[in-house]
């Protein structure tokens, strides 16, 4: 299978050399299916990449729609994600706890990766 933007991913070496870089933000995005048992949350806080924030796909979410994980508006996505400390010329690189899935819910719609 032929990946449709290969130039979107990045190998643990390439983060692993720019993690002191201001402008390469790390998110853990990860979410578990409800009654998994898991905690994402409590999980990012035993473990992450150094210098990650947390993704809530319950909190960056459009909160004039009575369904989960809707994209919200432009403008309270770009307030959620400014107050993780990402700015328009950063790179941001999104992960997910495995073995769920991967990032796309961090990462997929609102970057299109």
């Amino acid at each position: 299978m032929v990946y449709a933007n290969p130039n979107a991913l990045r190998s643990t070496e390439w983060l692993a050399e720019r993690l002191d870089d201001p402008h390469v933000r790390v998110l853990d995005g990860s979410f578990h299916l409800p009654g998994s048992g898991r905690d994402p949350r409590a999980e990012y806080r035993e473990q992450h990449i150094p210098g990650a924030a947390f993704f809530d796909i319950d909190d960056i979410r459009d909160p004039a729609i009575d369904l989960p994980h809707m994209l919200p508006p432009a403008e309270i996505f770009a307030a959620r994600v400014a107050a993780l400390g990402i700015a328009n010329d950063d790179t941001v690189i999104a992960y997910d706890a495995p073995p769920d899935r991967p990032p796309r819910r961090a990462c997929g719609g609102p970057w299109g990766c």
